[in-house]
């Protein structure tokens, strides 16, 4: 099946591609960052009670994070380069996830310090360096779902534990100081199949 540029962007959006392109070296990459503006604004008309988390991984260009810092969006981060990033561009740190399953002891501390107070895990161990190195942070647990087979990257096998265990981790989170907070899920990068 031939790729149509029609699928991707309109003729006037393409010109305006063309003629930024036109004398850069190659490779670069474009980003229209109207269009992040509209899929911003389109997805929290569909979920407007939800704090939406812009997962820095995905582009950590300072433009990008400018962009949505100013529509107000709240960001995840999974490393503290991420993490230095989002601050750096003037975000404040209640603004901030550490979505991120497996992490050093030290940059937990480090985003402590930093301010930041949501932290995502998946393993008594995980938790553990939580409870001692970001007392008294929130916590939300990711739990293994289905789906992951139709992803391009799935992370199924890589991030999160099974129900049953968060529970136990939620609980174990109030006992050691904690405060439970939620569940997440990861399906994968780049699903194919929405109706999984």
């Amino acid at each position: 099946m031939a790729t149509r540029l029609s699928d991707y962007c309109t003729e006037s959006e393409w010109s305006k591609i063309k003629h930024f392109a036109d004398g850069k070296e190659t490779p670069f990459l474009v980003i229209d960052l109207e269009i992040i503006k509209q899929k911003y604004t389109e997805l929290m008309s569909c979920f407007p009670m939800a704090k939406v988390h812009y997962a820095l991984k995905a582009n950590p260009g300072a433009p990008v994070i400018e962009t949505l810092r100013d529509m107000g969006s709240n960001f995840d981060i999974a490393s503290i380069y991420e993490l230095n990033k989002v601050l750096d561009a003037g975000v404040s740190a209640d603004r901030i996830s550490y979505g991120n399953t497996i992490k050093k002891a030290a940059h937990v501390r480090y985003a402590y310090e930093r301010g930041v107070r949501l932290f995502a895990t998946d393993s008594k161990a995980d938790l553990q360096n939580i409870a001692e190195n970001a007392p008294g942070s929130k916590i939300f647990v990711r739990i293994l779902v289905e789906g992951g087979e139709t992803a391009e990257w799935p992370l199924s096998r890589k991030f999160g534990c099974h129900p049953d265990m968060a529970i136990d981790l939620l609980m174990q989170a109030k006992l050691q100081g904690l405060i439970p907070y939620g569940i997440s899920f990861h399906v994968g990068s780049q699903q194919r199949d929405i109706a999984v």
